[in-house]
């Protein structure tokens, strides 16, 4: 009986494929930044993401951390654990993350792609990429909750977030 460890070795690695981080395997930073103060400058600001698995957050949203308080007042909110930012320093970093909610299926991603402040603006842009599974694609039928974090050095500049298309 073949068919029963090649479906679950096929089921894992779709699971694994649907990771929260969007897929992307490169945890390096990827917007180098243009200048070395970004809260006062123009341009891209330099981000490096950060891997989270199994945060099982039912609803989509975009949300800014500066505390470690603000992080352990959301996981109570959303009834999640609170291990996924151990190790970020809240004294010199600020934390964004963008959530799509609860999927019936592997195959959804979100994928923050940009972080820039324009010049003569007030605040910080973030932009994200969120993927759907095509209409006649075949996915797991596994429940999933995409997300995508990622750290910038530490502000207080308003941000705001926006979808790329």
């Amino acid at each position: 009986m073949r068919s029963g460890p090649t479906f679950l070795l096929t089921f894992l690695i779709l699971l694994l494929l649907s990771s929260c981080d969007g897929g992307s395997s490169d945890d390096n930073t990827l917007n180098p930044a243009e200048s070395a103060d970004q809260n006062l400058q123009s341009g891209s600001i330099e981000f490096e993401k950060i891997t989270v698995l199994n945060l099982e957050v039912m609803d989509s949203g975009c949300f800014v951390f500066n505390s470690r308080a603000e992080w352990i007042e959301f996981t109570e909110t959303n009834d999640i654990s609170d291990d996924a930012l151990t190790n970020v320093d809240f004294d010199s970093k600020t934390v964004l993350a963008v959530f799509a909610g609860r999927k019936s299926s592997a195959g959804y991603s979100i994928d923050i792609v940009s972080v820039t402040k324009a010049s003569g603006e007030a605040q910080i842009t973030v932009s994200y990429e969120e993927t759907v599974p095509p209409e006649d694609g075949i996915t797991a039928s596994v429940l999933t909750y995409p997300c995508s974090f990622v750290t910038i050095s530490k502000t207080d500049t308003p941000v705001i977030f926006q979808q790329s298309e």
